[in-house]
């Protein structure tokens, strides 16, 4: 008689494929920034990460020449978020007035084309003593483009979005001294009124919740916005880690490790292959 104990590792393992397949998938990113410099350098002239657009690195405008990026000696966190390098601080004294604020931008490939999306996601932590506003642009090369961080406007200080003349849509999510967030910005360019959405401290299933934190519907840039900058800017004293830039909301959260649902599921499929191993046997001969 043939043994038929083949059949209990087959099916164990049409289980766990099942099982890890049904965990959200990643394609690959646009882009990415870990900071993995060195400790201590200017950020501009720096080349590092990938999918950047070609030739680009990172320039900065500093008037006052006294708001330098500077790398700092280890990255930020956020649960199990998968990170690398270090990450981007900006310095603690500001400039006489608004407009002497620190930008730093580096070129991506075109993005906005009417009928596409566009995520980015990074993590973001105000220091003690920070200034006024901070935060990070999407923009052509005429300055168009959204912003998500903390605006510099009056009265408004939780995570938000902004178009021109200070129109902000804001989550509930305040800016705290010392805590990290964790932003995703979802863009969706259309012929008319793009919509923005933002997702702050989202849990790390790449699942996108159907509500985001914040939206703006109200403001279309350009017909099309035709983008290739991300602008890191701010007046005051804030760090900036892990961007990045993909084209689906799972793109932009990789974790590190399985989050507890995952792992839950993959020892399921384990149980089902120790139980099966264990109490299917070879028939006798």
């Amino acid at each position: 008689m043939k043994n038929k104990s083949r059949k209990a590792p087959l099916l164990a393992s049409g289980v766990l494929a099942g099982l890890l397949a049904a965990t959200p998938a990643q394609a690959a990113l646009i882009a990415y920034e870990g900071f993995d410099y060195a400790s201590g350098i200017d950020i501009r002239g720096q080349s590092g990460g990938t999918g950047w657009a070609a030739g680009s690195s990172w320039s900065g405008y500093d008037p006052n020449y006294t708001w330098p990026g500077i790398v700092t000696s280890s990255s930020l966190s956020y649960g199990s978020l998968a990170i690398q390098g270090n990450a981007l601080t900006t310095a603690t004294t500001p400039g006489p007035t608004l407009s002497s604020s620190a930008i730093y931008w580096r070129n991506l490939p075109q993005f906005g084309q009417e009928g596409t999306t566009l995520y980015v996601s990074f993590l973001f932590r105000p220091e003690p003593g920070f200034g006024v506003y901070g935060g990070v642009n999407l923009t052509d090369d005429y300055g168009n483009g959204i912003y998500v961080g903390k605006s510099g406007a009056d009265g408004y200080n939780n995570y938000g979005l902004e178009g021109p003349l200070n129109v902000i849509d804001s989550s509930s999510v305040p800016v705290t001294s010392g805590e990290t967030a964790f932003i995703v910005l979802k863009s969706q360019f259309l012929a008319g009124n793009d919509i923005y959405s933002i997702f702050v401290n989202p849990a790390l299933d790449g699942v996108e919740s159907a509500t985001p934190s914040a939206s703006k519907t109200n403001f279309d840039p350009a017909n099309p916005l035709i983008g290739t900058t991300f602008q890191f800017n701010n007046y005051g004293y804030y760090t900036i880690d892990e961007i990045r830039v993909g084209t689906t909301y799972a793109d932009v959260m990789p974790t590190a490790i399985p989050e507890p649902t995952s792992l839950s599921l993959i020892g399921l499929g384990f149980a089902v292959i120790a139980g099966r191993t264990r109490f299917t046997r070879p028939a006798e001969r």
